[in-house]
């Protein structure tokens, strides 16, 4: 008996700067990766950019950021 795999293609990203954010978007446009985890010490920062990402999700295939 088979079961469907649940594998999902997710990547986490350390740090919310100019390279992060960078490299989180090219993964989104690039509809490379399912999941997009991203952790910074900045807690405001973190948000803005997950609402920049989020934003950018209706050009590309949905991911889950």
């Amino acid at each position: 008996m088979k079961t469907k795999s649940t594998h999902l293609n997710r990547v986490a990203i350390i740090g919310c700067g100019h390279v992060g954010t960078t490299s989180a978007y090219s993964l989104l446009m690039n509809s490379t990766v399912e999941e997009l985890v991203l952790i910074n010490w900045d807690e405001f920062t973190l948000i803005g950019e997950v609402m920049d990402l989020q934003h950018a999700v209706s050009l590309a295939r949905p991911i889950r950021i």
